[in-house]
């Protein structure tokens, strides 16, 4: 079985509720790495976790990129399900709901043995507890181009220079990385930005918002034209945020977004931070877009 298929059983015995064909491709003492909390050790434990989601019985999972790197696998997918039962304190709502995630996989002998994931669940709280839900915006899959080996290298590194430039707030510089007519996937509710002026507009607010954030590279996957990057956010929350005043709390937070390139410039970025952690942190409403930054 090849790393690819691995990932996508995964995902089909996870749309099962089949735990036994789950430990087919996982190994024992799977480590799950699941958002911005603690990590789950073994299966027995994965199936508690998975269990968690039992509020939305019909909830499918599709891949929609996918990308293979050595012994990791990269995947950015959409789940849709419909809630039938109370989640995160929040009553049934019988409300069709859509959010987009992402996860890398490492595998080692024939198997799975940890998995970092990180889902939208500001947007799903979102598509919960508002009166008039949003549509949610999902971005079209992407039919992968496939390259030379060194154009994959490249790739990666401009992936993970756009991250020094960010760390360094050298905005006049992110036209090193970013093509002028980018479009970022800011979230499963959220409209998409269009546009180098729209992005670099958006990241100073949002930077002024927890001046002292870093972001930590903490893994590149990359195949073809695709790039997945999984990131640790540390700062404090020192102005104005969600609408929120600054508080001065510390504020962390996991990462893993999808990057589309194109002659040497990243042309479209999904962006799937965990801002439903986040926002928990500063203790402002979950169901605040960060479009609100904008």
């Amino acid at each position: 079985m090849t790393n690819e298929e691995l990932v996508r059983r995964r995902v089909d015995a996870i749309n099962a509720g089949d735990l036994e064909a789950l430990g087919e491709v996982l190994a024992p003492d799977v480590v799950t790495h699941y958002g911005s909390g603690e990590a789950v050790h073994g299966l027995e434990a994965l199936g508690g976790l998975l269990a968690g989601f039992s509020a939305f019985s019909d909830l499918v999972v599709t891949i929609d990129d996918l990308a293979v790197d050595g012994d990791r696998v990269g995947a950015r997918y959409t789940s849709r399900g419909r809630q039938n039962g109370e989640f995160l304190g929040i009553p049934n709502t019988g409300r069709s709901v859509e959010f987009g995630g992402a996860g890398i996989h490492r595998i080692e002998d024939g198997k799975i043995v940890e998995v970092w994931t990180v889902d939208d669940w500001a947007a799903l709280t979102r598509q919960l507890r508002v009166t008039d839900p949003v549509t949610p915006v999902s971005a079209p899959s992407h039919t992968m181009t496939e390259a030379r080996v060194e154009t994959v290298i490249e790739n990666k590194a401009t992936a993970a220079h756009w991250i020094e430039l960010a760390n360094a707030r050298a905005f006049d510089r992110l036209s090193d990385d970013w093509a002028h007519d980018v479009i970022v996937n800011q979230g499963s509710d959220v409209e998409e930005v269009v546009g180098l002026d729209a992005l670099v507009a958006l990241l100073k607010t949002f930077y002024a918002g927890m001046s002292d954030l870093v972001i930590d590279v903490e893994d590149v996957v990359g195949q073809g034209d695709i790039v997945f990057l999984r990131t640790s956010s540390h700062g404090t929350h020192t102005g104005e945020l969600f609408g929120i005043p600054g508080s001065g709390r510390p504020v962390s937070y996991k990462g893993i977004a999808t990057y589309y390139l194109a002659e040497g410039k990243i042309t479209r970025e999904w962006f799937n931070d965990d801002m439903f952690a986040l926002m928990r942190t500063i203790n402002s409403a979950v169901d605040a877009p960060l479009s609100q930054t904008s």
